[in-house]
């Protein structure tokens, strides 16, 4: 055994080996270094003098097979730690893979060779190896469950879009068929006023009667701003741009409203800046609209005083012009406290002196949404005491070609061809009514059809000068009947018959599907006397 120093001093491994009664026989150089214990010291005594642990059962039953059968043992440092207490310079305690062999002797037992590897730095390698992995596929779960909270987010937000999306096409569907059946009472209501004769009515009833319209004509507002709102709600809204003149649009609309001033005592002007330019390329129904709106309103809160419509030029491009318009007004003005929701939709000012003033609180919410979908903008300064002003900026492009003003001319008068020969279908017997006491005031001869088919087989019998085809009929609807009608033009080479739509629909589409249903115009229910008029003019001219 001579040998055994030298030989296990070169193994950079702890070598040890034991034999039966755990005595220690060799301990070279590298267990001396980890350990501290000299060879001199430990060679030749118990080495559970020194560890204690080995004696513990984890380690003694599998060293008792080695010294007995001859079968080697491997002590993890997963399950064992170590297999020599050894300290390592931090403090902590060196972990060990320990392998321990047979040797065997001439009395046929066994010593125990017990090599001890340092295994301290790898299996924290290990350790932090797992550790960086544990948390890199933590990360990953983590982001994958992420990922899936995104996508069933996403999926509930296009859910929800496509919900609200149909919820709003759904209120626009039954605020237009509302419109539509609301509209058909008053064509009944207010066609009816206009076929009353007023020259020989006393003073008084005629005064009710102009009450009446005037009420008529003021739900047809509260209707169509309903529409209106719709129409902006579920993203169906348009902008048809085209050339005007902002003077005369503004002229207009004092004429519009001149009446309704003057019955207050109120004084309406306008005053348009001289550097503003006038031509000008846009939506001039729709600013008319507002600017109707916002006169109409000052003129419901104003007793006493003034409403002005004014312009100025706030910036002049190359090819467009930056503008401001604003309504200004002397009336009730409105608290400070209510500015802030003015706009806001269903909202009305809350006072005592203004109840019985109406309105859906629609009005200026749909001035503002219009004024924005043109990219411009509406806001509101108010005293109490002192009045309103409300200022729309917008941005438009000049004319190319600026048009001339147009001169004032009297009103036409739109002369109807006499004795003109008229279908009117309709299966609505109060319209029928209206109608053809409008058209008999006109000096047409009527024809009446309670549906489309009706109103095919009247025109394959004679010839008319025009037909005024409601849209929705039952058996044949208007387009269904006028797609008819032009087939039997085509098939017995007879004249080209305009036909006219009547249709309590206001929605923005309706024209376009009348027109191309092969349709020449579109009244609109309630049927205005003067509109009826200049559209038989037109069509039918002398």
């Amino acid at each position: 055994m001579s040998y055994w120093p030298n030989l296990i001093d070169r193994i950079p491994q702890g070598i040890c080996i034991l034999e039966e009664h755990l005595i220690v026989l060799a301990w070279n150089r590298c267990l001396e270094d980890w350990t501290g214990i000299p060879r001199s010291e430990i060679v030749g005594r118990s080495v559970c003098e020194f560890f204690p642990d080995l004696s513990s059962p984890r380690f003694r039953e599998r060293l008792k097979m080695v010294f007995g059968h001859g079968c080697p043992a491997i002590f993890s440092p997963q399950l064992h730690g170590y297999f020599f207490d050894c300290d390592l310079p931090d403090g902590g305690k060196r972990l060990q893979k320990a392998t321990v062999s047979a040797l065997p002797r001439e009395d046929g037992r066994f010593d125990a060779v017990v090599a001890v590897e340092d295994v301290t730095e790898a299996t924290h390698r290990v350790r932090a190896y797992r550790e960086v992995r544990d948390r890199a596929l933590a990360e990953v779960e983590e982001r994958k469950r992420t990922e899936e909270r995104l996508r069933a987010s996403e999926d509930e937000l296009s859910q929800a879009r496509d919900a609200a999306i149909r919820l709003a096409e759904s209120r626009a569907r039954f605020t237009a068929n509302v419109s539509h059946e609301l509209r058909t009472p008053m064509n009944g209501i207010l066609g009816m006023l206009q076929l009353i004769e007023r020259d020989h009515l006393p003073e008084d009833v005629a005064a009710k009667l102009d009450t009446i319209t005037d009420c008529g004509v003021a739900l047809l507002n509260v209707i169509n701003e309903i529409l209106d709102f719709a129409k902006l709600e579920s993203g169906k809204f348009t902008l048809q741009p085209v050339d005007f003149n902002l003077a005369e649009e503004v002229q207009s609309v004092l004429d519009l409203l001149s009446g309704q001033a003057r019955g207050k005592g109120v004084r309406l002007e306008g005053r348009l800046a001289a550097e503003v330019p006038v031509h000008l390329h846009g939506d001039a129904g729709r600013i008319r609209q507002v600017l109707i709106n916002l006169v109409g309103n000052s003129l419901k809160f104003t007793e006493a005083g003034s409403v002005t419509v004014g312009a100025e030029l706030l910036e002049h491009r190359e090819d467009t012009a930056r503008l401001r318009m604003w309504v200004a007004d002397t009336g009730v003005g409105i608290p400070a406290d209510k500015l802030g929701t003015i706009f806001d939709h269903y909202t009305q000012v809350e006072r005592s002196d203004l109840l019985g003033q109406g309105g859906t609180g629609l009005g200026l919410a749909i001035c503002k949404e219009l004024m924005e979908r043109m990219g411009g903008s509406l806001t509101i300064e108010s005293e109490v005491g002192h009045g309103t002003t409300l200022s729309m900026d917008f941005e438009l492009p000049l004319q190319k070609t600026p048009q001339l003003a147009r001169p004032r001319l009297p009103e036409p008068d739109f002369p109807v061809r006499p004795e003109l020969r008229v279908l009117l279908a309709d299966d609505n017997m109060i319209n029928r009514k209206v109608a053809v006491g409008l058209l008999r005031r006109l000096g047409c001869q009527v024809e009446v059809a309670t549906d489309g088919q009706e109103a095919v087989d009247a025109f394959r019998r004679q010839d008319f000068d025009i037909v005024l085809m409601d849209v929705q009929m039952p058996v044949l609807d208007g387009f269904g009947a006028t797609e008819r009608l032009r087939l039997e033009e085509r098939h017995t080479g007879r004249d080209y018959t305009p036909v006219i739509a009547l249709t309590a629909h206001a929605a923005d589409g309706w024209r376009e599907r009348c027109l191309n249903a092969g349709m020449d115009d579109y009244l609109c229910k309630p049927i205005q006397f003067a509109s009826l008029r200049e559209c038989l003019s037109k069509k039918c001219p002398l």
